[in-house]
């Protein structure tokens, strides 16, 4: 007798946090579920206005099926702090604003950039989530332009990622410079797109500093994150 073994057909995603309010407030939900309300408002159809097709049925924007499977596929984090940020035309320098205060707002050397959108502010915001997907599926980082009401304001820099070998998440962002970026609690901040048809099911775990800290993977180095995944898959896990 030969047994069939079926592969999953569902990607759990297990986000962590040591902090109550971020847990209960501010929770990544599943796209399908936070629809923007200009879209929940939108019409289906209107009627055309050329004379050669008055009066019959035309799809509006609503009706894109391309648009639809991006609005409805993976998760949406919403900001889980306020952030101000104001940008002079130097790339060394922003005031920088964070409520709760501390919340760390790190910006990059300019070297970092200088051959890439000079004219930016460039600086990684750390997020409060670890996440861990032991499917190995990769997630494509972006920002929910559709649910942004400015959404040329500042650049979210898109990436690809995985949260089987590594768990931590970082929103790498690029303001212009002499413009003002104001984020607030709640807003619609990231947008993580899964690169599978599976099904998505997310999980939130409360945990305590100490656990969270235990499944930090920030590594420093030239090389070594690759290294990592190297020796990891080497012993076959």
């Amino acid at each position: 007798m030969f047994s069939i073994w079926k592969k999953p057909t569902t990607v759990t995603l297990d986000c962590f946090t040591d902090q109550r309010v971020i847990h209960d407030a501010y929770e990544p939900t599943l796209a399908k579920d936070t629809m923007p309300d200009w879209w929940k408002k939108m019409a289906a159809t209107r009627k055309f206005d050329s004379h050669s097709y008055r009066g019959l049925d035309n799809a509006t924007l609503k009706r894109c099926p391309h648009v639809n499977e991006l609005l409805t596929t993976g998760v949406l984090f919403p900001a889980w702090m306020q952030l101000k940020i104001k940008t002079f035309d130097r790339p060394d320098f922003a005031e920088i604003q964070t409520y709760p205060e501390g919340s760390p707002v790190i910006p990059h050397d300019p070297q970092d950039y200088a051959h890439h959108k000079p004219n930016m502010f460039h600086g990684k915001v750390m997020s409060p989530w670890q996440i861990r997907d032991t499917s190995g599926t990769k997630w494509m980082w972006t920002s929910p332009q559709w649910h942004m009401n400015n959404p040329i304001e500042y650049w979210t820099v898109p990436a690809i990622s995985e949260f089987k070998y590594q768990h931590a998440t970082i929103v790498n962002l690029m303001v212009p410079f002499n413009s003002q970026l104001n984020i607030e609690p709640g807003d619609p901040w990231l947008h993580l797109v899964p690169l599978t048809d599976k099904r998505i099911k997310i999980k939130t775990h409360l945990v305590t500093t100490a656990e969270l800290a235990k499944m930090n993977s920030l590594m420093m180095g030239v090389g070594s994150y690759a290294k990592f995944m190297t020796r990891m898959k080497r012993k076959g896990r």
